[in-house]
């Protein structure tokens, strides 16, 4: 926790996403100086959980979610809304560990990500335990070139691809003009 706090001193941050809490179940709620706090722990277990951290002073408009993917809508000072989604996929193997179906994690983020209107503004970050290799979403007749240095595609990571071409929404980690995206998982 000593990490966040400095991190958060250190720099002018709006609104941080957080996976992998590891926070146990608790009816006591995180508090962070200077912060509301948004989170998601299991029910059960100590690993998992997400937190989104919005500055005090940023309208948040409306927060939902459950335990795989929390939505906040916010309103800038110009009354532009924006939506974050912050997403934690556990890996498939956990899951099943836990009675947890890949459909039921899947339903997870897809219901958080219904609460916004399909023309918003939005951004959802995370950690979704998914290879990609280089592919990318088509998104209105364009498909930005990612180039990454893991060539390896999942189930799971065919699954986001077209999830995002449905929803509208680019993976931009490797989209960067020269940029290559590293390993993002360790398998």
């Amino acid at each position: 926790m000593f990490k966040l706090f400095l991190l958060l001193e250190m720099h002018a941050i709006d609104i941080l996403c957080v996976q992998e809490t590891w926070l146990p179940p608790s009816n006591v709620s995180l508090q962070v100086p200077g912060y509301n706090v948004y989170e998601q722990r299991r029910a059960s277990g100590t690993r998992g959980g997400i937190a989104t951290l919005v500055r005090k002073g940023v309208k948040v408009i409306k927060a939902c979610g459950n335990e795989f993917a929390q939505a906040v809508q916010i309103q800038l000072p110009t009354s532009a809304t924006y939506w974050v989604c912050n997403t934690y996929l556990p890996p498939m193997q956990n899951l099943a560990r836990r009675g947890v179906g890949e459909e039921e994690a899947r339903a997870g983020l897809l219901d958080a990500l219904a609460e916004i209107p399909h023309d918003a503004n939005l951004a959802v970050c995370g950690d979704f335990n998914a290879r990609v290799g280089e592919h990318a979403p088509t998104v209105q007749n364009v498909q930005l070139l990612r180039t990454s240095e893991d060539k390896k595609v999942c189930s799971r990571g065919e699954w986001l691809v077209h999830t995002c071409t449905e929803l509208g929404l680019h993976i931009l980690n490797g989209a960067v003009q020269g940029g290559t995206a590293l390993y993002t998982c360790i398998q």
